[in-house]
């Protein structure tokens, strides 16, 4: 790797833009109408969407040093094992 710098995993997240949708919320309907749900504290499953999410959710967080990736070389193996 030309640029690689000595001591830094590979392949690493440096940037990004808020946080992914939480697991089956429904696609990207179901996304806009979750955010919509978490916006609002008077809609009806405000507070039961909230616990289903973990009890809080900030869309616009985002941590790139969260970001986990699988092993570039088992994933390499995985799609091309004969």
């Amino acid at each position: 790797m030309e640029n690689a710098e000595d001591g830094v995993k590979y392949p690493r997240c440096v940037s990004g833009a808020r946080r992914c949708p939480p697991e089956d919320c429904g696609g990207v309907h179901g996304y806009a109408e979750f955010l919509e749900t978490i916006a609002d504290p008077r809609h009806p499953e405000h507070e039961s969407t909230l616990r289903w999410a973990g009890g809080r959710y900030d869309p616009d967080e985002f941590d790139p040093t969260a970001v986990k990736f699988d092993d570039p070389r088992k994933r390499w193996r995985k799609a091309f094992a004969e």
